[in-house]
């Protein structure tokens, strides 16, 4: 058989399967020839036959990327500065599915936005919640410098539309390589989170009950994730009391007023650092453990103007 013969044969073959490249293309002239009792043809002829006459599939267009620095640390130490993203899944009780991507800031880990679909998230999913994120963070406005959109390597955070919508709005989309040491264990974590602490008890008959119910768990675990790093479990028990809808600045005030008391006796101390904001002190004998506040509860200590000194007494006398 000369080369012309073979071409003709491959065209039939992948007239119906043009994606088929030539490996795949040479087992179906193997199987074809064989029903017929004719010798096989070598996969390197196939390959050099299907080069010369550009039977070849075209090679995929490598995505300009962006250097990856291996610090092997995911959170940041400013606001604003790297999200990360992520998503899960799960069935209600009459078996529907509902997939749920979200946001994270990787600061302070509070959850900035998510969304949920009845068809698992797509990229349109993933494009409306970058920019929910960016308009809750920074209004109408863009960011004066790129934030990081730190995901893994899904379709839907690859996509070349995704990529090029996420520079548009102000963010710089970040891939972990495939079986990477790279990881975004901050927003797998909070999966695991989420799905332990809220999913596994939250009622879930149908997908309208599960998404509501999300939208609560979500508020409360955006609340109570500064206290997750307490070694005190009173704190705890204080903020689950006090968890409810502030009508003026004044409940607000009482609110972290009873916080800070109880913290105190608790033996942390309430620290300021600057432009990084409050973080909370615990101060065991052993070792000093820092746990960042989220960027509500500063919002709300700034807007309020209060005083550690005067208003509340924030350190623990020893």
């Amino acid at each position: 058989m000369n080369d012309a013969e073979l071409v003709a044969e491959i065209q039939q073959q992948v007239s119906e399967l043009p994606s088929y490249g030539y490996r795949r293309v040479r087992g179906l002239l193997r199987r074809a020839r064989e029903t017929h009792l004719l010798p096989a043809i070598n996969v390197k002829r196939v390959y050099r036959v299907m080069r010369d006459y550009s039977l070849l599939l075209e090679r995929r267009i490598k995505q300009p990327g962006v250097p990856r620095r291996h610090e092997g640390r995911i959170a940041v130490q400013t606001n604003d500065t790297r999200w990360c993203s992520d998503g899960f899944e799960f069935r209600c009780e009459d078996g529907a599915k509902l997939s749920v991507t979200f946001a994270l800031d990787c600061c302070d880990r509070e959850s900035i936005g998510w969304v949920a679909s009845p068809t698992g998230y797509s990229g349109d999913d993933i494009r409306d919640l970058m920019l929910e994120s960016v308009e809750k963070r920074f209004g109408d406005q863009l960011p004066a410098t790129p934030v990081q959109w730190f995901s893994d390597s899904g379709s839907a955070y690859t996509a070349e539309q995704t990529r090029l919508f996420a520079r548009q709005v102000g963010l710089q989309p970040v891939t972990t390589p495939v079986r990477s040491p790279q990881s975004n264990g901050m927003a797998v974590s909070f999966v695991k989170t989420i799905k332990r602490d809220y999913v596994a008890h939250m009622p879930k008959s149908d997908r309208e009950t599960a998404v509501r119910n999300l939208a609560i768990a979500f508020e409360h675990e955006e609340l109570c994730n500064f206290f997750q790093s307490m070694v005190c479990g009173t704190a705890v028990e204080i903020v689950e009391k006090n968890l409810p809808v502030f009508s003026d600045c004044n409940q607000r005030a009482r609110y972290l007023r009873a916080f800070v008391e109880v913290a105190s006796k608790g033996g942390f101390s309430y620290d300021s650092r600057g432009d990084d904001g409050y973080k909370l002190v615990a101060a065991p004998k052993e070792k000093i453990r820092f746990c960042r506040l989220p960027k509500r509860i500063r919002n709300i200590i700034h807007t309020l103007s209060i005083d550690p000194v005067k208003d509340v007494v924030w350190r623990r006398l020893v």
